[in-house]
């Protein structure tokens, strides 16, 4: 029987948001073409079984995509690679290279990213899967100028994208640069092969990584019935996952849903509800799946958790702190934004973010559900 064959270029494509479940249910799997006979299977020597071993092994962890590139350049022959996140909405972001000169790299994050033609083919079509320069090339012609006068200082002639399955509107993107000569038939069939497992391991890094947050710390799989209202945003603003909790609480609330993302600071705390209240917290520049991106919980009135309802300062903390500093992180601890801080205390919202940041700074913490976990440890020592 004959192998099922599958064009080179778009794949089918994962929602762009929605709960970590219909991420995992949703995401594509593909068996890879025949469109070479020679690179119809796959043969993966000693040293690629390693490196997709320590891929494997980075799975949720800092490092992951550096992994996987080494592992899937290692079935790949090629000679400069990087990882990209290109998104449908704002400039990529430059994850990591390997090889590159660093003045080049300087360049394209300045201003060669915008002649990039691979952040054309996503903002234009957001669909995953094995792209070669010539897919994404509008005629020979383009794709001569873009090697000509972009890629000739770093003598490169020809590039290989492996889009992996998006995560909201953005994918990360391996890409695999050649000096001298092109990648041929047989190499995209081998590309597409490799993509699959590639694709695996990356998903279930997606899965890991948004499992930790979404799942409040609780492992994958585990019932979200009872969860924090959770979703995960990109730094535009765009919605990438969220958890049960968060939809139920959208269908249930929609009209304090409609202003919770208009009245919220980057990282703060805002009362959107009689009763319910909004923290967000910015995720840091190397949380690769959405760098810069931010974190938004919805939580009673009151009671950042149950726990915090009663929480006392313990007196470790409390020796730390000046008799305002404390004033201020006990109804830190009710979970009181900002706002209701400064008029039960009679003072300026901004002496409050001052009093705030001296506290963070003497806990070394960034945010106040660090704050509550530091609290709650030291308490019970």
């Amino acid at each position: 029987m004959a192998e099922r064959e599958r064009p080179l270029g778009p794949c089918p494509v994962a929602p762009q948001s929605g709960t970590a479940a219909e991420f995992l249910r949703d995401t594509p799997s593909w068996a890879g073409p025949a469109s070479a006979p020679m690179a119809s299977a796959l043969v993966i020597d000693r040293t690629a079984s390693a490196m997709l071993g320590r891929a494997a092994a980075a799975i949720g962890r800092d490092g992951f995509y550096r992994e996987l590139l080494a592992a899937v350049g290692c079935c790949l022959p090629h000679d400069l690679s990087s990882v990209m996140r290109y998104s449908t909405s704002s400039r990529p972001d430059l994850l990591f290279s390997a090889d590159y000169d660093p003045r080049f790299m300087s360049g394209y994050v300045q201003s060669f990213h915008r002649h990039d033609p691979f952040r054309r083919y996503w903002q234009q079509t957001a669909r995953s899967g094995v792209i070669s320069l010539r897919d994404v090339s509008v005629t020979e012609a383009d794709r001569r100028r873009y090697v000509g006068a972009i890629l000739h200082d770093v003598q490169v002639t020809d590039e290989l994208g492996l889009f992996l399955p998006p995560v909201g509107r953005s994918s990360i993107a391996l890409i695999l640069d050649r000096r001298g000569g092109s990648y041929a038939a047989v190499d995209l069939a081998r590309a597409r092969l490799v993509y699959d497992l590639a694709a695996g391991l990356h998903t279930a890094h997606v899965a890991a990584a948004f499992g930790q947050i979404l799942h409040n710390g609780q492992p994958v799989g585990t019932a979200l019935a009872g969860s924090t209202p959770t979703r995960i945003l990109d730094r535009d603003g765009n919605e990438i996952v969220c958890n049960a909790g968060w939809s139920a609480f959208a269908h249930r609330d929609a009209s304090v849903f409609a202003v919770a993302s208009e009245h919220v600071d980057p990282a703060g705390s805002v009362r959107i509800g009689r009763d319910v209240i909004l923290h967000r917290t910015t995720l840091p520049e190397t949380f690769d799946i959405a760098p810069c991106g931010s974190v938004q919980t919805i939580e009673p009135l009151g009671s950042m958790s149950c726990v915090a309802k009663t929480l006392a300062v313990p007196d470790g903390i409390s020796r730390l702190l000046s008799r305002r500093e404390n004033d201020v992180i006990r109804l830190m601890l009710r979970g009181y934004p900002i706002r209701t801080i400064a008029q039960r205390l009679g003072l300026a919202q901004g002496t409050v973010k001052n009093h705030r940041r001296r506290i963070y700074d003497k806990l070394n913490v960034t945010t106040e559900r660090e704050v509550l976990l530091h609290c709650m440890a030291d308490g019970s020592s």
